[in-house]
């Protein structure tokens, strides 16, 4: 009987903001920078910040729930 396992999205997403907004920069494995053709491997809070100043007068958005709240410390605000 093979299992298969499946990660939960939303909780995957939420880890990679917390760690982000914990240490601002992570690096991901040489095999993820090459599978998905990224220039660096590293993953910083600004490449966020930037999708959403992006989005802010669009109205067709890349990331239409994504705003300044989900980029705070303040885990009120969120």
């Amino acid at each position: 009987m093979k299992l298969f396992f499946t990660a939960d999205t939303a909780h995957v997403l939420k880890n990679i903001r917390d760690q982000l907004l914990s240490y601002v920069v992570f690096t991901i494995s040489d095999a993820t920078k090459c599978q998905h053709g990224l220039p660096s491997k590293k993953v910083q809070l600004e490449h966020v910040s930037a999708v959403v100043r992006f989005d802010e007068d669009r109205e067709l958005k890349v990331a239409p729930k994504l705003s300044e709240i989900h980029l705070s410390n303040d885990i009120l605000q969120r």
